[in-house]
């Protein structure tokens, strides 16, 4: 690890240099309350002549994709920071198009904005997908009607309004800037470990779902390209089969399935680490194990397998809001796409849970004894000899023999 305090406009004025977002990094979100906070510190810079304002930290790895080190580019792959060089690339891009000066126009745009090469590395930032695809737009300014609801557009002309409204001449605001400070941090791809210290980073600003910690830790050790494939091949499509608030939960289910023991909510991330790591398994194959049964997550939330009769059992199931089944019903499903069993056994499966569920709530029997049922429950179908040529009447029998709090009801209860 490498540290140092630094000016922030010879940090991103570097020549030749990319600063890359990468793609387990959330969406740039700062708020207007964030930057109207960033504008005042710099207003403050202004006028009361201040030597410099410290505006944070920046944490980064240095890529290595081939085709920018053929053009002699440096890549900063941004560990930490992104929503501070973001709003100041913003900041600039406002004071550039606000601006009269010839001279000053063309500082700010050819040293902090865009690097003087030829090709799809000419500006200096690239945010991730969705992001760069706008910021790459109003920095070359195409037509963005389409996009208004873009933070990054919300904010460049929340900075160009107070600007233009403000009595501050434009050059003081650019003076400002200059005198803005921060202390980078660069890490060693074989030394460091980035997830450990962007958790210490993290661990007092604002948290970060479960989610997100298992997204960033799967990606973030990887190569920027790398990186960039994982993502697209399988969590970007899993983000789109679930969204990003049905992750965590999702996550739970698949451990309390592979583990049969339930994960607390709030440990997710930890449980996923230890898992991952007590297998020793590969990032690939593990994303693509979580592909496939985010597949099936995704029927059981949103009832949409292409069988009739199974979206029909679904949705009767989520009427009984029995989500704790998810475990049990993810292996199920994967019994059923293995072609272990047949739509027909698959049905009266799922319906025989059903009834097991309905009749405990007609009797008022405790639901929570549910999760430790349903959390082992295919372990012990599995455990039973002869389980697959007899797989409905092996599953009755691991429920009807349950006692005590975990009873299935008779017709007599």
């Amino acid at each position: 690890m490498k540290a140092s305090e630094i000016k922030f406009e010879e940090f991103l004025s570097q020549p030749k240099t990319n600063f890359l977002i990468p793609v387990y990094q959330r969406n740039y979100d700062w708020k207007e309350i964030q930057c109207m906070e960033y504008i005042k510190d710099i207003e403050i810079l202004v006028r009361m002549a201040k030597d410099n304002h410290f505006l944070g930290s920046i944490v980064y790895i240095k890529g290595s994709d081939i085709a920018s080190i053929e053009q002699g580019l440096k890549e900063y792959i941004i560990i930490d920071g992104q929503q501070r060089i973001t709003t100041t690339m913003l900041f600039l891009k406002a004071l550039y198009d606000l601006s009269n000066d010839k001279w000053e126009k063309e500082d700010i745009f050819e040293n902090f904005l865009i690097n003087k090469i030829r090709g799809s590395n000419k500006l200096k930032l690239k945010p991730i997908k969705d992001d760069n695809e706008i910021f790459e737009k109003l920095l070359t300014n195409i037509d963005l009607s389409t996009n208004k609801d873009s933070r990054i557009l919300l904010n460049y002309a929340l900075f160009k309004e107070h600007i233009e409204s403000s009595k501050i001449e434009i050059s003081r605001y650019f003076q400002a800037f200059r005198r803005i400070w921060i202390v980078y941090i660069e890490l060693d791809r074989e030394k460091d470990d980035p997830q450990l210290i962007f958790e210490s980073i993290n661990s007092t600003g604002l948290s970060l779902s479960e989610a997100d910690l298992i997204r960033n830790f799967i990606l973030m050790d990887k190569k920027y390209e790398e990186q960039n494939y994982l993502f697209e091949e399988y969590w970007s499509k899993i983000e789109k089969l679930l969204t990003s608030e049905k992750i965590s939960a999702f996550i739970r289910d698949y451990l309390t399935m592979k583990e049969s023991n339930i994960p607390k909510q709030n440990e997710v991330y930890l449980s996923f680490k230890k898992y991952f790591y007590r297998l020793n398994l590969d990032t690939e194959e593990l994303l693509k194990d979580l592909l496939y049964y985010a597949e099936i997550y995704a029927n059981l939330l949103y009832v949409n397998h292409k069988n009739k009769d199974v979206n029909k059992i679904i949705k009767e199931l989520n009427d009984l809001k029995v989500s704790v089944a998810f475990p049990y019903l993810l292996s199920l499903f994967s019994d059923l796409n293995r072609d272990l069993i047949s739509d027909e056994i698959f049905i009266k499966s799922m319906q025989l849970i059903k009834d097991y569920v309905f009749r405990r709530l007609v009797c008022e029997y405790n639901t929570n004894t549910l999760n430790k049922v349903f959390m082992g429950l295919h372990k012990e179908l599995t455990s039973i000899e002869g389980y697959r040529d007899n797989y409905y009447d092996s599953l009755a029998s691991v429920l009807i023999e349950k006692k005590g709090t975990a009873t299935y009801p008779r017709d007599e209860e």
